[in-house]
């Protein structure tokens, strides 16, 4: 009887360690898994960061720029559309930028980069976008969106456009991520 009652108390004694080195086993690998998440966490948001901070002067740039003022304030020039997709092309080959377009107040995009391409933004309405929104009520925008047209993900950055005080339309940047998110896959 007595031989029992030692081997029940080593069985229970066994068990209780192995659960005890179970539950040990299982936070201690758990706690590992989420200082390497939040390592990883931050070190894509620098990675963001970085290329946001690689791209965000250009919309405010284009937003002054002399081409897209007289497009939008003066009609002559707006008939000789092609001559600012040109501009916005070389722009958008110059800074890597995926895409980079202009739209009036009503989110009518009326001149893009991408103006030969098959999925060209020329006269695509994107007032739903926040971007958009934003830009409106004269703040820069800045939006993570997979693209409504070309299914293409990408950071929307914007401006608005002003015009003796006024804002007179919206310029968009669209910067790809495809680079991080290949690199974040492997």
């Amino acid at each position: 009887m007595k031989n029992k009652c030692v081997m029940w108390f080593l069985v229970v004694c066994c068990l209780l360690l192995t659960a005890g080195v179970s539950h040990y086993s299982y936070y201690s690998t758990l706690a590992q898994l989420e200082q390497e998440s939040h390592f990883k966490l931050n070190l894509y948001k620098k990675v963001v960061l970085s290329e946001l901070k690689r791209h965000a002067y250009l919309p405010l740039m284009l937003s002054k720029d002399d081409q897209v003022l007289s497009f939008l304030f003066n009609s002559e020039f707006r008939a000789k559309g092609q001559a600012l997709n040109s501009h916005l092309e070389t722009l958008s080959e110059g800074t890597d930028a995926l895409n980079i377009y202009l739209m009036n107040l009503a989110g009518t995009t009326i001149a893009t980069s991408n103006w030969k391409d098959e999925t060209s933004y020329l006269g695509q309405n994107y007032h739903y976008r926040a971007y958009f929104q934003d830009a409106l009520q004269g703040k820069p925008g800045i939006f993570f969106a997979i693209g409504a047209t070309t299914g293409i993900s990408g950071l929307f950055l914007s401006s608005p456009v002003y015009i003796k005080g006024d804002i007179a339309g919206v310029v968009v940047v669209k910067v790809s991520m495809r680079p991080l998110e290949k690199q974040w896959a492997e």
